[in-house]
């Protein structure tokens, strides 16, 4: 799955594990080393190699129905931009 560069749609049923999974390859593409020790994935995922920046978009905590879905995603977009040291321009 994290190898395909795909775009994947997980479709489960509620409380089955989506967010889980999406929370763990975040932690794995941010190189979170400490959290795998004594896992699998602590010892032959590569921590060094995969580790890219990680853009999580979250609208369970945005205000898009008071700002507009637009705003919110630029809003969104924006603040994951600052986390990683950078900015975004409207194009």
């Amino acid at each position: 799955m994290a190898e395909s560069g795909r775009y994947l749609f997980l479709s489960r049923p509620r409380r089955f594990g989506k967010s889980l999974t999406v929370a763990t390859l975040n932690k794995l593409y941010s190189g979170s080393v400490k959290l795998f020790e004594g896992l699998w994935a602590g010892e032959h995922w590569g921590f060094a190699e995969r580790q890219r920046p990680v853009i999580w978009l979250q609208f369970a905590s945005s205000t898009f129905q008071a700002v507009g879905l637009a705003a919110a995603i630029n809003l969104i977009l924006a603040e994951q931009a600052a986390k990683l040291g950078g900015s975004i321009t409207a194009g």
